[in-house]
């Protein structure tokens, strides 16, 4: 960075001032991209950029110099990795990467997330679907009996006709053909992520990066299969016809390189991108779910149905939870992720305080929500839990999920550990959950404590 640049550090639903010619000389596309929000009371001098639920380091170019935004999880010390090392057949796409300046993050980690692996897979295969064709380039063949493009007299000499091998012609030509150093070096980031993938936490995402690399490696079937070597990423180009390639062959050259991003900022430059904190807790709490050898998700959407007096369907909605599980013994647990309500700062008076001056929501409307979808004919007898992301410190215990009690059997309030700490406290909130889904949690939770909520 130079002495012109400067640096907006911003939290996740939070917002910090910057000074007017900055804001002047930032493109409005910038924030919009960035999901950031910025406004200025009348009669201040400084604005207001307000950070949405998008986190991650992103740099635009301008007149005074770099802008570099970092937007940090509004949970301390939360583990996006972990996260992402679960979200894998994702429903929804917990990343936006953003055009332009690359960002400058602090370091490069040495394991690459499922997330990212599958992302960087599936953007080579959609770019190939696209881009993928046969290109002019420059060949030196052997042919037998005829002539191609220009002989190579020197070595026709030398190699074949003193050897009484005058049908042999060596020749230089051009050939339009798909193996190109480019195609050559996109599949060789497939195949590098195929060999990363056994280094996957997950038993689960590592068979989804797998099926993703089979699934692009088709469309490389004339491409010869290359390592990757300075020798071969010399070849590649990015100019003229094949400008096109610059965004996603420059992420796989970094990638070839062992360059797996962080999310810190720092002077590494990087491909820039953010995570959407709420679609990334769903998708990975989907995940964890999907892994757990006591729960198997359903793909279970029933419908509610509005009738006339004459008991006809007139209207329809659908009654959708984020997840509903099956547990071992054939109970049916609902679970709904609420990252929006962690580690708030609202002044409302639903809040509810947690071990370790933690701080949660716990709307009405969320607990009416879940009350609402245990009624449903297709759920009899289900359990029903709310699940907060937590961030624990070193030694803290999860704790025991609460209780919302006067529905009739009891809406839980799970939490689980998303910090430095997620994965030595995972199976404790597998446990949990289980137990919930089979009744058996009874001695393990406690009642949501008096007059912080009202149902």
């Amino acid at each position: 960075m130079t002495g012109n640049d400067r640096i907006l550090r911003l939290t996740e639903h939070r917002s910090a001032s910057l000074e007017d010619d900055w804001v002047q000389a930032v493109p409005a596309s910038f924030w919009e991209q960035t999901r950031t929000t910025v406004t200025r009371t009348p009669g201040q001098d400084e604005w207001s950029v307000l950070a949405e639920s998008y986190v991650g380091v992103a740099r635009v170019k301008t007149d005074l110099g770099h802008l570099t935004v970092h937007i940090s999880p509004k949970l301390d010390r939360c583990d996006s990795f972990f996260l992402a090392d679960y979200v894998y057949g994702q429903r929804h796409q917990p990343l936006r990467q953003l055009p332009g300046e690359q960002a400058l993050v602090d370091q490069v980690r040495s394991d690459p997330a499922a997330c990212l692996l599958l992302w960087h897979v599936l953007a080579i295969h959609r770019f190939s679907a696209r881009w993928l064709r046969r290109d002019q380039v420059t060949l030196t063949k052997d042919l037998h009996g005829k002539i191609k493009g220009s002989i190579q007299l020197g070595r026709y000499i030398t190699k074949h006709v003193a050897l009484a091998d005058a049908a042999t012609i060596p020749c230089r030509l051009r050939e339009r053909t798909q193996d190109t150093p480019n195609n050559r070096i996109l599949k060789a980031g497939l195949r590098r992520a195929a060999l990363l993938a056994s280094d996957l936490p997950v038993p689960g995402a590592r068979r989804a990066v797998r099926a993703a690399v089979n699934a692009a490696l088709p469309r490389f079937a004339q491409v010869a299969d290359v390592a990757g070597t300075p020798r071969d990423l010399r070849g590649a180009s990015t100019k003229g016809p094949q400008r096109h390639y610059a965004e996603v062959l420059g992420a796989t050259i970094g990638f070839l390189h062992g360059d797996y991003l962080s999310g810190e900022l720092g002077l590494t430059g990087a491909t820039a991108f953010l995570w959407s904190m709420p679609t990334l807790f769903q998708e990975a709490l989907r995940g964890v779910i999907a892994e757990s050898a006591g729960l198997r998700l359903l793909d279970d959407v029933p419908l509610a149905t509005i009738h006339d007096a004459n008991g006809v369907t007139r209207s329809s909605s659908k009654v959708d939870p984020d997840y509903v599980a099956l547990t071992a013994a054939g109970s049916t647990l609902l679970l709904d992720a609420k990252y929006k309500h962690a580690a708030t700062s609202s002044p409302a008076g639903d809040l509810l305080d947690l071990p370790g001056a933690r701080r949660i929501r716990v709307p009405r409307s969320d607990i009416y929500q879940m009350a609402a979808y245990r009624q449903h004919d297709r759920w009899p007898n289900s359990a029903g839990a709310l699940v907060y992301p937590i961030s624990l410190h070193s030694g803290e215990t999860l704790p025991a999920p609460y209780q919302v009690r006067g529905f009739g059997p009891p809406i839980h309030i799970c939490f689980i550990d998303v910090g430095p700490n997620a994965r030595t406290n995972l199976p404790r909130f597998l446990d949990y959950t289980q137990a919930l889904g089979d009744g058996s949690a009874a001695a393990t939770t406690a009642p949501v404590p008096s007059g912080q909520t009202s149902p």
